[in-house]
């Protein structure tokens, strides 16, 4: 009987953990999009770099989270160094996707060559859907 009580008291403390973090995680990133949609690249920062995160969050979101902190900061060292770090992940096709698109953007905003060679990357997807989208947003940041 006595190891009944303790597997129902693992389980609530288990659920309970849980339930705590996702609050947690939730707060955190609502605070860190707030920091970036104000503009406020020190309170970014702090936030970012916090050890909490660690638990909180995949590596790969923390550091795509860093990515859009560094383009807020117009950091041109460091959002290059970013990419790089983000491109050693094993990354999901949808990531991968996203990841250059936001390269795609970046480098069509400052007038670098490093877009044609994004888009060409977009291409080798063999997506005609996400080459259309990306062919757009070259062209309107271009226009």
């Amino acid at each position: 009987m006595d190891t009944i009580y303790v597997f129902i008291v693992i389980i609530i403390l288990s659920v309970s953990f849980s339930i705590i973090k996702r609050l947690i995680r939730s707060y955190r990133l609502q605070q860190l999009l707030f920091a970036l949609q104000e503009k406020n690249i020190g309170l970014f920062q702090k936030l970012v770099n916090s050890k909490i995160n660690l638990i909180l969050f995949p590596k790969y979101n923390l550091e795509y989270l860093r990515l859009n902190g560094y383009i807020l900061e117009k950091n041109s060292e460091m959002i290059e160094e970013q990419f790089k770090v983000l491109n050693q992940y094993v990354l999901s096709k949808e990531q991968r996707k996203d990841l250059l698109l936001k390269k795609l953007t970046y480098y069509t905003t400052i007038k670098s060559e490093k877009a044609m060679e994004t888009l060409k990357m977009i291409s080798d997807f063999k997506d005609t859907d996400f080459l259309n989208k990306a062919q757009e947003i070259y062209a309107k940041l271009n226009s």
